[in-house]
This record gives C-alpha cells, structure tokens and sequence, in this order.
C-alpha cells in the first residue's frame, strides 16, 4: 500500500508541475496576448476618432418617405425644420424642440434672418411664421406653386406650376405684382433685392426653332428690357450691376440693357452651376474618358472678378456645393468632401449611408440628411 501511494502522490505532483507550465507558459501568455490586443483595439479606435476631422453632435431619426422630395427637411444658422406625419417641426441645434405646426404634405421651405417660408405647393397655400413658430401672415389658395422664394425684406416671389406665371408679394403676403408670359416657359430665374430686379430665362420656340429669350423685370412686375438668342443658355444670375448668363460651353456678361460686357469666358461643357454668395461653382467635363466634353473638374468662377479662382479634377458630379467662410462642403452618393477656398481637399468622408441632402451650416458644423436621420458634424479643423 505504501509503495502504491507514493506512485500516486508522485503521478499528482507531475500532473501538478504540468498544469503549472502550462498555465505559466501558455496560458498566461495567451491571455494578455488577448489584452494586448484588445488595447490595441480600443487605442486605434481612439486614435481614428480623435485624427477624423468629422464628429457627430447630434442625431434626429424621421420617419420618411425615402422616394420623397426633401423640399421639406431645411437646416440654417441654428434652426433645423423638417416635415413628418402632418407636422412642420422646429428644433435648435442642441436637439431643442421648439414648435411644431401642422400642415398638409409636399411643402416648400425657405428662411432668411427673422422669418420662414412655408408653402402648400399643391394647395397654393402661403404662411410666414416667425422664428418661434407664429404666425405673422397667409395667404390661402393661388394655384399649385412650383418654386418660392423669400428675400432679405420679406417679400415673397411664387413661381407657378404651369412655369409662365410669377407673383409677387409684399411682406404682409398682399399681392404686389405679377408677371404672365404669353408664350415660352420660365427655365430658370435670379432675383437682386438690391437692384430691385428679377430675371427669368424663358425657353421659346419661333418658326420651328427653339430659343432663350432672357427678360428682366422690376420687383413690383414691370417690364424693363429684353433679349432674344439662339443659343440656349442654363443658368442666370443678377450682380451688383450686371446679369450673368451660363451657358454649356461658357459666360457672358451683360449690362443693365442685356448688352455684352467684355469678352466671352469659354469653358469644357458645363453640366452643373450652383451660386453661393459671391462664388459661382461649376462642374465641367465628363466621367466618360471617350467623351469629348473634356475632363470631370470642379471650377469656382469669382462673381466679383469675374475670373476663375481654381479648378480641381473630381471623381465623380457634386450633387450638392455649399459654401460658408473659407469651407467649401460637396457631397455625391454617399462621400463628402471638405475643401478650402483655394480648392485643396482637407478631408474626404466615405458615410456608410447614402447623402440625400448636405448643408454646411458655418465653418465649424455641417448637416446631413439620409433619407430616415438628420445628422450634425463638428468640423474639427
């Protein structure tokens, strides 16, 4: 019996010894192998998070039509509106909701410093509310409405879905003038509250062939000159004292009596224009290597100079450029992209959800809408 039980103690103490290396040998080192990796994990995550020049602030969940026009979701300054289940919602930027008004679907928002724009297009319904959400004036009824605009003093442009009328609204929303083309259809149109004067961009045709007529009218409605040319123009904008015209292949200034001013500014084929402030931001060219139109570049044109301040060649069309400060925000499926004013690419956003909408709201925050959320990012350079 004793010899049987010092072979058992002896078996135990090598089982022991065993268990011991291993625990020491493999097992502890296994385990903070795991720890380490782990660290590592949890140090990259927060090294990436501090390096990405994108934070989110906050984020709304909508409940959306994901096909829907996004006529209705509007963010600016401190102020994020958006329609959902019969009501107009406000919230400030630190997720404060405000007010909220009900209204029938398919709306127009717009907003300038102390007042927004509500219109029921299909309904011609016209409401100006106040920051808080009151109402300071209607008007009920005018037709389907296409396009509306609000200027600095309140006044209200309507721009009608049969695309030959316009009318004009004071600040307490009293008709103050209209315009009725008797032929031709408004493609485009640019408004100056400081030179009193709308501009619209007809498309005509005459004697079999179509053509651009571009007419210039005062605020109150009048007629003050016109021009007729065969060669169709896209876009239209009003400065201080001249009228731009774009064009696929190039711009051209025109005096207050549609005149030319200075020689043409040829370009590649200009598929995109988009105006913010004093900056014209054109996208030129084409994805399509076999076609001729030159190659995808983005291009901001100076208003003021009158000359092209950079061109930057680009993946991919912009659907949206904004522009706030020395930031230049522009989106496309779902990447975002962050420049300065001299057209270098600070930072490059892959999101994980398409971009319906994008809106730079100053230097510092930019928002985005994906169709069922409203996210704000901090900008952090």
């Amino acid at each position: 019996m004793d010899r049987k039980f010092r072979l058992w103690i002896a078996l135990g103490l090598v089982l022991f010894l065993v268990l011991v290396l291993v625990i020491r040998f493999v097992l502890l080192p296994w385990i903070q192998g795991q720890e380490d990796v782990a660290l590592d994990e949890s140090t990259e995550t927060r090294e990436q998070a501090a390096s990405s020049p994108l934070t989110t602030l906050m984020e709304i969940k909508m409940t959306r039509d994901p096909a829907g026009s996004y006529d209705d979701v509007y963010a600016q300054d401190n102020l994020l509106l958006f329609y959902e289940k019969g009501k107009l919602h406000a919230y400030d930027l630190e997720k404060n909701h405000l007010w909220s008004r009900t209204f029938s679907s398919d709306l127009i928002l717009k907003k300038n410093v102390s007042r927004v724009l509500v219109v029921e297009k299909s309904k011609g319904n016209i409401y100006h509310l106040n920051l808080a959400g009151e109402l300071m004036a209607s008007a009920l009824g005018l037709g389907p409405i296409e396009h509306a605009e609000i200027t600095l003093d309140n006044r209200t442009l309507l721009f009608f879905g049969e695309n030959r009328r316009v009318r004009i609204m004071d600040s307490y929303l009293q008709h103050a003038g209209e315009i009725v083309l008797e032929r031709g259809a408004i493609t485009n149109y640019g408004i100056s509250t400081k030179q009193e004067k709308l501009a619209l961009l007809v498309l005509d045709e005459k004697e079999g062939k179509v053509q651009n007529r571009l007419y210039l009218y005062s605020l109150e409605g009048k007629l003050l000159d016109s021009r007729g040319q065969d060669k169709l123009a896209l876009d239209v904008h009003i400065g201080d004292r001249e009228t731009l015209l774009i064009y696929q292949d190039g711009l051209q200034y025109f005096d207050a009596e549609l005149y030319e001013v200075g020689d043409f500014i040829p370009t590649n084929k200009i598929i995109y224009s988009n105006r913010q402030a004093l900056h014209l931001y054109l996208i030129t060219g084409s994805p399509n290597p076999l076609d001729e139109a030159g190659e995808l570049e983005w291009t901001s044109f100076s208003l003021p100079k009158k000359n092209i301040e950079f061109t930057t060649k680009i993946a991919d069309v912009y659907d949206n450029i904004y522009s706030r400060g020395g930031v230049v925000l522009a989106s496309y499926k779902n990447t975002l992209d962050l420049y300065n004013d001299k057209g270098e690419l600070m930072h490059s956003e892959v999101l994980t959800y398409p971009i319906k909408k994008a809106m730079l709201l100053d230097e510092n925050r930019l928002a985005v809408f994906d169709g069922s959320r409203f996210t704000l990012f901090k900008i952090n350079f």
